[in-house]
């Protein structure tokens, strides 16, 4: 700062000052006021903060251009992959830049950020594609934004505006202290007999495989397509076979592929469509603890021989049109199944056969997920174990026998969600190791016990807590629920 000064000018009073911006170019400051009072507040402030080294330097950056600056740094940094940036870039240009983007950054107030998310609250889903505003059916209309999208908005605002603090733009972030609630649903979810009912009507070779995996090893879709040949070993494990997942198949807008780290991505398929936006890349795995080994069923081993024989035969039929593109999921002509076609497959399917309860085809992982917990009697550990996932809050480590086994493979990897809501209806804290351990082992006493009761019934609905297991028993006991014998293992086989 290179001089301030208080002077009148009309019926006005004003606050000049030299300083120099975040470029280092000099510059001039100009602040007017009603009264002399408030002038001369204002001059003191501004040497105070130049004494205590605080001042904050004028900037006319808006909230868009402070978001488009952040956005390649953070994805850089963070190494995103092309889903993440392209939602990311999505929200800004459709969830934030609409509403807040002209806003001075330095203007901005919490209070506006209330007004802002009171605001997103109110509106449909779908009013701004690519950052222009859409005419909308009165029925769409209806549809609003979920508090899922307005809760991604707060975590991203929070970020940016973290690292504006950091780049000397403002002294405190105008984000809330509390984040918007999010009204969490259950997601829709099929017991062991509907999954064996259903895949028994699956026609198509291709989905019927991807449907198989998804229920015994709760992979991904992403997962499923991404996984080759070379990731099949039918030896091992003393010949029971596993499966190694470390990649991923992925549809990514071009524009992202050229703004990420091209080292997350393995490999980029050629176009089948001149002028297309969009590639079709095999890319690492979500995280590092998604890369995992998986054990086959008896079942699945002879699926996936059975699938490995058709592609040969594919092949040998027409090897002047076939192009091996060396994935296990491939066309008859040898090009990979990409995530859309499957999921086209699914809804197909999904719409001839109304019989079975609506679900997406990521449920069908919350759904594996679920039978398995209840198998192994609630134990996470048993079942994520090869994931390395951890429970926080836990002093200790727990040691898991690899002999355990009920039903369900070892190697499966139980959705985060779904460990939030069961750690939240079956496991309780305690400060003390002792205590916990003893708590343990009586909950899971009484557990075995419901258990005994309920296999004897009509319990395969989805019980994730010991407070459901007591709810299928109280309508064993009323009558509501009658006896219908044990539960079906053949589908998943046991060692």
């Amino acid at each position: 700062l290179l001089g301030i000064r208080s002077m009148k000018r009309g019926n006005t009073y004003s606050v000049r000052y030299n300083y120099k911006d975040h470029a280092g170019k000099p510059c001039k400051g100009w602040e007017t006021f009603k009264t002399k009072a408030e002038a001369q507040e204002r001059k003191i402030t501004v040497e105070k903060e130049l004494l205590d080294g605080t001042f904050l330097v004028p900037d006319t950056m808006t909230v868009e251009e402070m978001l488009y600056k952040w956005i390649p740094i953070q994805s850089s940094k963070h190494k995103w992959s092309p889903k993440t940036y392209t939602q990311s870039v999505a929200m800004v240009q459709n969830l934030i830049v609409p509403y807040i983007g002209k806003r001075k950054v330095q203007d901005l107030r919490t209070y506006d950020i209330e007004q802002f998310y009171a605001t997103l609250s109110q509106t449909p889903c779908g009013q701004y594609v690519h950052g222009e505003k859409q005419e909308l059916t009165e029925n769409q209309k209806k549809r609003l934004l979920s508090s899922t999208s307005i809760h991604e908005v707060h975590t991203l605002l929070k970020t940016a505006f973290s690292y504006a603090v950091d780049w000397d733009l403002i002294h405190k972030s105008p984000t809330p202290r509390e984040a918007p609630k999010i009204n969490t649903e259950e997601r829709t979810i099929w017991d062991e007999r509907t999954m064996l009912a259903a895949l028994q009507t699956i026609e198509n070779p291709a989905l019927h495989l991807a449907v198989h995996m998804s229920m015994i090893l709760s992979l991904r879709e992403g997962e499923i397509l991404g996984l080759q040949p070379g990731d099949l070993d039918f030896d091992a494990a003393d010949g029971r076979g596993t499966i190694s997942v470390n990649k991923a198949l992925q549809r990514a807008d071009k524009v992202a592929l050229s703004k990420i780290d091209p080292t997350q991505i393995y490999h980029t398929f050629p176009d089948r469509r001149e002028g297309s936006k969009s590639s079709l890349i095999l890319k690492r795995t979500k995280t590092k603890k998604s890369n995992r080994i998986l054990y086959m069923t008896k079942p699945l081993k002879e699926e996936l021989l059975a699938w490995l024989e058709k592609m040969k035969q594919d092949e040998q039929s027409a090897p002047e049109k076939y192009s091996n593109c060396g994935q296990l999921f491939r066309l008859p002509d040898g090009l990979p199944i990409a995530p859309d076609v499957l999921t086209k497959w699914y809804r197909m399917w999904r719409a001839e056969h109304p019989e079975f309860e609506k679900i997406v085809f990521h449920g069908l992982r919350h759904s594996s997920a679920t039978y398995q917990l209840i198998e192994s009697g609630g134990n996470i550990k048993a079942v994520q174990r090869p994931c390395k996932w951890r429970i926080k809050r836990k002093s200790h480590e727990e040691s898991c026998d690899s002999s355990w086994d009920f039903g369900a493979l070892e190697g499966t990897r139980i959705p985060g969600p779904l460990i939030k809501r069961i750690q939240g209806a079956s496991f309780v804290k305690f400060q003390k190791f002792e205590e916990a351990l003893f708590l343990s082992h009586h909950r899971k006493t009484r557990l075995c016990t419901h258990r005994i009761v309920c296999i004897q019934c009509n319990a395969l609905q989805p019980l994730s807590s010991y407070s459901g297991v007591q709810k299928v028993c109280k309508n064993v006991q009323t009558g509501k629920t009658k006896p219908n014998g044990q539960i079906n293992h053949r589908f998943y086989g046991r060692v």
